[in-house]
């Protein structure tokens, strides 16, 4: 039996090598039948471990990746956002969210070998790059 490893925070450190989503075949039976509404995964929600112990929501990011691994043009940005904010629904569903839970929400668009990152701020409206180094120490000011 495969050994369970935590972090400090007591959150499940992943322990399969494939890089296969396992939960597809339940995600895209879902989403074909209809039922009045819709189904939309939430890709990650950073919970803060507050003094007493209980956690809160302080961010959200859906994230999206890039197979190549030059960098990407203004406009392949543009399309990104379009495709959530005006083709389809995810952009409007998770800004819902966001509002909901009062936490800033962000689409993070990284390469596959994370040589880079960008990220857009649902507040701002805006694209921001970064590299591994300044994405981990924006994130951990949440």
């Amino acid at each position: 039996m495969l050994q369970k490893t935590y972090t400090s925070a007591g959150q499940k450190v992943l322990h399969i090598e494939s890089n296969i989503d396992r939960s597809l075949p339940y995600k895209s039976w879902l989403r074909t039948f209809s039922n009045n509404g819709m189904f939309l995964d939430v890709d990650m929600i950073k919970w803060k471990t507050l003094p007493d112990g209980t956690l809160k929501p302080v961010l959200l990011t859906e994230i999206t990746t890039f197979e190549g691994e030059e960098k990407v043009s203004q406009s392949y940005l543009d399309a990104i956002t379009n495709r959530y904010f005006v083709r389809e629904k995810q952009g409007a569903v998770t800004g819902t969210i966001g509002r909901l839970l009062n936490i800033p929400c962000y689409i993070v668009f990284f390469q596959k070998e994370l040589k880079w990152f960008f990220v857009y701020s649902f507040r701002k409206k805006e694209w921001r790059e970064f590299t591994k180094e300044t994405l981990m120490k924006f994130i951990q000011q949440f």
